[in-house]
């Protein structure tokens, strides 16, 4: 009579080991490439994040009165000067002879500066309120010489940049 056999014989062991390598080898696959998808997310999701940013820094450059840096100088931090339409001074029922909506009184500083990795919008006026707008490790403003804006964001290789111009500051300056 035959024994009952314990165990697995040298075939079905070399079976085994070949299923389990490649299942292995599938595993280490779908982790690569599942790393490089989520890294690519980031970069994508940073993208958005740069151009939001942007576009923030533009809508207040617009309306602009003062900012400071003239024509020529850059630098890593930027600021403007804007009319405080929430002001209640701003438009007031029956306002004096002396009201001007130019007037410091109705005015706001806005600046942008980097804070660690963080990008930051500080408001100073009638409310004073900061905020963080996302995560940057380079931040650079220039106003080139003919008085257009110059923004570039930058966090590890990606880059954004971005040009525009101050319709009020051009307005101020007169005509050409």
């Amino acid at each position: 009579m035959r024994r009952a056999r314990s165990g697995l014989s040298l075939l079905e062991s070399v079976l085994l080991l070949a299923l389990l390598s490649l299942v292995l080898v599938l595993t280490a696959s779908l982790l690569v490439d599942l790393a490089k998808v989520e890294r690519r997310a980031d970069e994508l999701s940073w993208k958005v994040t740069a151009l939001s940013i942007l576009e923030r820094i533009e809508l207040d450059g617009h309306g602009a009165l003062q900012t400071n840096l003239s024509p020529g100088e850059s630098g890593p931090h930027l600021s403007f000067t804007l009319a405080d339409v929430e002001h209640p001074d701003f438009l007031p029922d029956g306002p004096p002879a002396s009201w001007s909506p130019g007037q410091p009184s109705v005015r706001k500083e806005v600046a942008f500066f980097l804070q660690g990795s963080s990008l930051k919008r500080s408001v100073t006026g009638l409310r004073n309120h900061s905020a963080s707008l996302g995560e940057v490790d380079r931040f650079e403003a220039e106003r080139a010489p003919e008085g257009h804006f110059v923004v570039t964001l930058g966090k590890r290789k990606e880059s954004l940049r971005k040009e525009f111009g101050s319709f009020c500051l051009r307005s101020l300056a007169g005509p050409p």
